[in-house]
């Protein structure tokens, strides 16, 4: 994944607000995204700029909830993403 984010890539974390980088990503949340499992992923919407998907994740705790991907893209690198975790 790392490949594919440009050098000035950022994520915001929903729960706190908090603004990672890719280093950030690779010594932390990278290695907690790959335990996750993905269902039902849809792409919504896609042009140049932007990516905007949904699908449902189970996490290794047991919850399953609804998250919604934008992704905000420039020459053909994701510079920056926000994930949305949704729960009933």
């Amino acid at each position: 994944m790392v490949e594919l984010m440009h050098p000035e890539w950022t994520m915001i974390l929903h729960s706190t607000g908090k603004v990672i980088d890719r280093n950030d990503y690779k010594d932390t949340v990278g290695k907690f995204v790959t335990q996750l499992i993905r269902k039902d992923v849809r792409c919504i919407y896609e042009n140049n700029d932007i990516m905007v998907s949904h699908s449902i994740v189970a996490f290794s705790n047991g919850t399953v909830e609804g998250v919604m991907y934008v992704g905000m893209h420039q020459r053909w690198k994701i510079v920056s993403n926000r994930n949305r975790f949704h729960t009933n």
